[in-house]
Formats: structure tokens, sequence, C-alpha cells
């Protein structure tokens, strides 16, 4: 196991353990040491048994800050997720992320690293 710490300028420092079979998989992947740290600080708790924190397309299996698993999810999959984390089975919406206005994207406790998730409808 390695532990990395990972930190945007101007934001609080996170800090990940990375099990090695953890930092296998991301390799296989393609998925560097750097990528993965700046995504683990905004993924989403999620339900499911393969994983409990998702962002994009990663799933992640965290065990508090200890990283345990990847996975990569289908694009079908992912639009399931978007779908089971809006609430909502509306089509023409999608979640986003975008800079928390309050804290002007630094970071704060009602964000994650500075950016929030929102919902936006599709324009006709």
């Amino acid at each position: 196991m390695i532990t990395y710490a990972f930190a945007k300028p101007r934001t609080q420092v996170h800090v990940y353990t990375v099990t090695s079979p953890a930092q296998r998989q991301a390799e296989l992947l393609g998925l560097n040491m750097v990528k993965l740290l700046a995504l683990l600080p905004k993924a989403s708790p999620v339900k499911a048994s393969y994983g409990n924190a998702r962002y994009g397309q990663w799933l992640f299996t965290l065990k508090g800050k200890t990283l345990t698993n990847i996975v990569k999810l289908p694009s079908a999959m992912v639009s399931l997720f978007d779908v089971q984390d809006t609430k909502q089975t509306d089509p023409e919406s999608f979640v986003m992320w975008e800079e928390h206005e309050p804290c002007g994207g630094k970071g704060c406790d009602q964000c994650q690293d500075g950016e929030v998730q929102v919902v936006r409808r599709i324009k006709k």
C-alpha cells in the first residue's frame, strides 16, 4: 500500500491510501495516479455491489480513505447511475459538475473540492 496526498492550489489536502491491487488495476485501466487522486475527492457516494463511490465512468471501493478497487463502467451503466443519482427518469436531463459559486471554487463544507453536481435539462 502507498499513501498519496493530493491538493489543488488554494484547497485542502486530500490524503488517500491506495492498495497494491488497486494501483495495478488503475495502471491496467490506463489511469495514472495523478488523475486518480484528482478524481477521488470528487467521487459521490453510491450503492453498488462492486463499489461505493463514483465519478463519471469510474467506480471506486473506498474503505475510509483507503482505495481497494477500481472499475471502469461501460457507458450504458454510467447513464443508469446518472438517472439513479438524480432520482429521476427524465431522459432529457443530465448531471454535470460546476464550480460552487458561494466559495468561488476554493472548497467548503457544502461542496466537493470547489465543485457541485447539478442537473441540467437538454434544451430543444
